[in-house]
């Protein structure tokens, strides 16, 4: 079979691999469909992930596909599931993969939607569980045009929970992001601590989410209450954040990073099920919260790498997308 390997010089390269074997007791072989290519897989292949990786690693951080074969001692998967794979190594033809890392999803969500479901929806959910939330409080977050800014907002208002959301171009991202539940939306400059604090009062925003660090860190640690949370989850300026002395000491302000993985563990499929219909249930009430895709067969997966956008490439894994 094929798969998209590292090349070990910041590239992929698709090679004929071993077919992957029939499953053993508590496995499952997955026929993949659709990947989407995350920005951490191309952190991946240029070498800059965070943690280490073999070169000739398969790459591919999610994706869907369909069970083959079941392996004997497996409960609740049968051939023809669709499901989503908990580990990486998505980038291939056909994987075969213990049963309890993967997860079943409902036909009615589509492979499109499917393939995102892995990674950014259950990012949004888990950090916005790190800041002790109650109905009426602030969030504040940059990169809310996003995918997982857009979950965050869609979240947020199944809670009560307010959000103020910094984005690039207000007039852009305002129309979907006031679909989606958001309180307020602003541009994301240098004015952001003083026209926060007229949106959300002198209390200040509860919990914080940065997906840009440099300056930007400080904007939105300027924008916490006593106390508040500022959630590091990404690095789109390149910067190491700057944070005032004055607001950890002073404010109280607390700092901490967030990378899903090491967050969730190693945790059952029984226990991640529930989590995956609800949140597969919300994208599917809410498709807009997806941004827009555009698909490459596997044999172009070097434009899928540098696709420009708008929106996410996805790769399709289907035999015929090889050639």
């Amino acid at each position: 079979m094929k798969a998209i390997l590292r090349n070990g010089d910041g590239g992929v390269v698709i090679r004929n691999v071993a077919d992957a074997p029939a499953p053993d007791a508590g496995e499952v072989r997955v026929t993949m469909a659709l990947a989407p290519v995350n920005p951490a897989d191309r952190m991946l292949v240029a070498g800059a992930y965070s943690l280490a990786v073999a070169h000739d690693e398969i790459v591919g951080a999610e994706g869907v596909g369909r069970v083959d074969t079941v392996g004997h001692e497996v409960a609740g998967l049968l051939p023809g599931d669709r499901v989503i794979c908990l580990d990486r190594g998505n980038w291939t033809q056909q994987r075969t993969i213990a049963a309890d890392r993967v997860i079943r999803v409902p036909d009615a969500l589509g492979n499109p939607l499917a393939a995102v479901l892995r990674i950014n929806p259950p990012t949004a959910e888990r950090m916005l569980g790190k800041g002790d939330l109650h109905p009426g409080d602030w969030v504040i977050l940059n990169g809310a045009a996003s995918m997982v800014g857009r979950l965050t907002v869609a979240l947020a208002r199944e809670r009560g929970v307010r959000t103020l959301c910094l984005v690039r171009d207000v007039g852009a991202a305002a129309p979907v992001l006031s679909n989606l539940g958001a309180d307020a939306i602003i541009a994301d400059d240098g004015e952001v601590p003083q026209r926060a604090a007229a949106i959300i009062g002198e209390a200040g925003a509860r919990l914080a989410l940065d997906c840009v660090a440099g300056e930007a860190s400080g904007r939105l640690a300027a924008c916490l209450g006593h106390s508040g949370l500022l959630v590091v989850y990404g690095n789109l300026s390149g910067q190491a954040c700057a944070i005032p002395s004055s607001l950890l000491t002073g404010r109280g302000v607390k700092v901490r990073g967030f990378s899903l993985r090491p967050d969730e563990g190693r945790a059952a499929r029984a226990e991640l099920q529930p989590m995956f219909a609800r949140l597969a249930q919300l994208l599917a009430d809410n498709p807009a919260i997806v941004p827009p895709h555009t698909v490459y067969p596997a044999a172009r997966i070097a434009l899928a790498l540098d696709h420009p956008g708008p929106g996410r490439a996805l790769i399709a894994l289907d035999r015929a997308a090889w050639t």
